[in-house]
């Protein structure tokens, strides 16, 4: 499958796969993640875009509650890394996708939320397995839309 650049990060695009990835939370997290019930009112989930962040594709924002950060600078990066593999090799390229991102995202807040972890620093977070938790979540969206794994 392959994705078009301009319209995988144009905000059209961002409001589609968000609310998909909203609604994909609320059937399949309680599913998925032990003892998780319907804690987590999807509908507080939103997104700007910040290209000004470093690193990160998507992030939860340390202040404002349910605000997603989306930085289109490094989503063009990984269209253009993924190109190049899929021109010169060394392994598949992977289709960027972002309702898999916010999947990651909201499952990775409804695991802090629950352990009361949310705005920690990240030296505390990263002790826990949110993250691999979310990546879990995130590639079994990828893997239910015949998408390829998002690479550990």
């Amino acid at each position: 499958m392959v994705f078009n650049m301009e319209d995988v990060i144009s905000t059209d695009n961002f409001d589609k796969t968000l609310s998909k990835a909203k609604e994909w939370c609320i059937k399949n997290l309680p599913k998925y993640i032990l003892d998780f019930k319907k804690e987590i009112d999807c509908d507080i989930f939103h997104y700007t875009i910040d290209d000004e962040m470093i690193g990160s594709d998507m992030r939860l924002d340390n202040e404002e509650r349910g605000l997603i950060r989306v930085s289109t600078r490094k989503l063009k990066w990984y269209f253009e890394r993924e190109e190049f593999f899929g021109k010169h090799g060394g392994r598949e390229p992977i289709e960027i996708d972002p309702e898999s991102m916010f999947v990651h995202e909201i499952a990775e807040f409804a695991i802090l939320n629950k352990m009361g972890l949310l705005n920690q620093p990240g030296y505390i977070t990263n002790a826990t397995n949110a993250h691999q938790i979310a990546r879990a979540m995130e590639n079994i969206n990828r893997m239910e839309r015949n998408l390829k794994r998002w690479p550990d």
